[in-house]
């Protein structure tokens, strides 16, 4: 996506856990990018895992366990780390064996642990402390928002809401996944004024360790294996 300097593009979505490229190169397409940390958590999707890709060569899901409240809507950013598994150590230990050879492991790594390290009580917490690490890493400087900390109506759901986000933000443009595209209102979208605008992006192909090239995985897997070549697929907006 290419945009004039008069126009602000403005993206947002929920703060995922290490997301795959994609998710990087919406991020480096906006001038703002929201985490809709105010939104339900909901289980089986990328907030609290995603995949990686282990020394037999298969894609394996990373979990980060969280305490869920089985009678209540909660919040991405009201929902609590699992401080009762050994999960980061489990988690350190799997990524070291599996990516330990690859070109780029010693050059993140240490990040990574360091970030498993600290005490973070959300896994909302945790997730943008990792993204904002990986953004700094693919040299990304889209301004980087947290709902949760907007004075807005965090009442509101859905299109309202990503609307309401955007014109809080003075949007002229709305930078949407491609996969939205079955539940965004245009017309509500024009309306007020804000243009719908779907990413375009090519997943990257890449040197990767242990057989057969596998996409989609975790952006950890591209940085691992890539290293600083990786910002080549995260180029900026131009003005």
């Amino acid at each position: 996506m290419s945009k004039t300097t008069t126009k602000r593009v403005i993206a947002i979505h929920q703060p995922n856990f290490i997301p795959w490229p994609g998710y990087y190169h919406k991020i480096s397409q906006a001038d703002v990018f929201v985490f809709l940390d105010t939104v339900e958590f909901t289980k089986g999707g990328f907030i609290n895992r995603n995949k990686i890709k282990f020394s037999n060569g298969s894609a394996n899901w990373l979990t980060v366990p969280v305490q869920v409240s089985k009678s209540t809507r909660q919040k991405i950013n009201e929902t609590a780390l699992n401080q009762h598994q050994n999960w980061k150590d489990k988690h350190l230990k799997t990524l070291q064996s599996n990516y330990g050879k690859a070109p780029f492991f010693k050059n993140y790594f240490p990040q990574f642990e360091m970030l498993y390290r600290e005490n973070f009580d959300t896994i909302s917490q945790f997730n943008i402390a990792l993204s904002k690490f990986i953004l700094d890493v693919l040299d990304i400087r889209s301004k980087i928002i947290i709902a949760s900390e907007m004075e807005i109506d965090h009442r509101l759901t859905r299109n309202d809401l990503l609307i309401e986000i955007c014109k809080t933000l003075s949007a002229d443009v709305y930078l949407s996944g491609s996969g939205a595209q079955k539940y965004n209102d245009e017309a509500l979208f024009n309306k007020n004024d804000i243009e719908l605008v779907y990413q375009t992006f090519t997943p990257p192909v890449y040197p990767q360790q242990h057989g057969d090239f596998i996409s989609h995985l975790s952006t950890v897997d591209l940085l691992f294996n890539l290293g600083p070549e990786s910002k080549q697929f995260f180029l900026p907006i131009m003005g």
